[in-house]
């Protein structure tokens, strides 16, 4: 298995991605919204990065 085929499989149950969501489901303030959009463009660019 390659390091691409690993993160593209199972790169988004890492916690660094995982963390913006878990903070906005504990966190006390509901004002705060998370973009899934905006989660996924963010690992798009990460995994863009990667040679």
């Amino acid at each position: 298995m390659s390091v691409k085929v690993l993160l593209d499989t199972y790169g988004h149950h890492h916690p660094d991605y995982m963390r913006e969501a878990a903070t906005a489901i504990t966190s006390k303030d509901r004002k705060q919204n998370v973009s899934v959009v905006e989660t996924v463009v963010d690992l798009e660019k990460h995994l863009a990065r990667k040679p």
